[in-house]
């Protein structure tokens, strides 16, 4: 079964690479380890403030979060 991880990084394969934030949010989300679980949260944080993005790490949005991000993180020229 592929993780969320996984099925993001195909949604995102035409751009460079996935939105920081959004990466720790799917590890913190999967992570199993109260420690591990913690330590991607305190970087999911990070990386969500930096961003001004205002989703919750517990939200089960699938897709619909590629949709959201491409739209304040394309860093491709125009």
């Amino acid at each position: 079964m592929e993780s969320l991880v996984e099925k993001d990084k195909k949604r995102y394969r035409d751009l460079k690479e996935m939105p920081k934030f959004q990466i720790f949010m799917r590890k913190g989300q999967e992570a199993k380890n109260l420690i591990v679980k913690f330590l991607y949260k305190c970087l999911y944080v990070y990386y969500r403030n930096k961003s001004f993005i205002e989703i919750p790490m517990d939200i089960n949005i699938g897709g619909a979060i590629y949709r959201a991000s491409i739209l304040y993180n394309d860093k491709s020229p125009s």
